[in-house]
């Protein structure tokens, strides 16, 4: 098998299948990971976020899907953080600020069309130490960014929690976040 396909939407699933089908690729959809398709298959397309996420640490190079056609792109996080060199199109909006560091720490490629998305694969296959080292950076920042959110969720959990907490006692909350709140963290204090 050398392809997976993990629609965003199941419902795209039958579609994605008669396509294939048409373009003389043998494909089986997966359900669960005891599905898996044994012998001449070129696409699996995968129906569940299970048989996703085992299939993600096997997969070595992950394309984000709407990202070319301009949805958006998928989250780049999962297939990161399994350890996978990363290609996107320009149309990452929905994920804007981690497609550009992934892009500037070498984590990720971006692609302006499919012939280049083809182009960016193949070289990323002809060449495991690049799609390797590409595939460690990815991890690296996404690891970092995991930081700042703890950090961000640590600090913000006393004053969401008091918010909350004077919502259901009260028609109108006021919350107010302290000052030492509204600073930057000092690097000492990010773990």
């Amino acid at each position: 098998m050398s392809l997976f396909v993990a629609p965003a939407d199941p419902a795209r699933i039958p579609a994605i299948a008669t396509m294939l089908s048409g373009k003389l690729l043998r494909n089986a959809i997966v359900n669960s990971a005891a599905d898996m398709p044994q012998g001449d298959i070129d696409v699996a397309i995968v129906a569940g976020d299970a048989v996703r996420d085992a299939l993600l640490r096997k997969a070595g190079i992950v394309f984000l899907g709407n990202s070319i056609t301009g949805g958006g792109g998928m989250a780049p996080y999962d297939a990161a953080s399994a350890g996978n060199a990363i290609v996107f199109g320009r149309n990452m909006q929905s994920h804007q600020d981690v497609a550009r560091r992934l892009v500037e720490q070498r984590g990720a490629r971006m692609v302006d069309d499919a012939k280049a998305l083809a182009v960016a694969v193949r070289d990323l296959l002809a060449n495991p130490p690049l799609a390797q080292d590409m595939a460690a950076n990815a991890m690296t920042t996404i690891l970092q960014l995991r930081g700042a959110l703890a950090l961000t969720r640590n600090v913000l959990q006393p004053y969401v929690a008091r918010c909350w907490s004077r919502r259901a006692c009260t028609a109108e909350p006021r919350c107010s976040v302290p000052e030492r709140a509204k600073r930057r963290p000092q690097p000492h204090e990010i773990r």
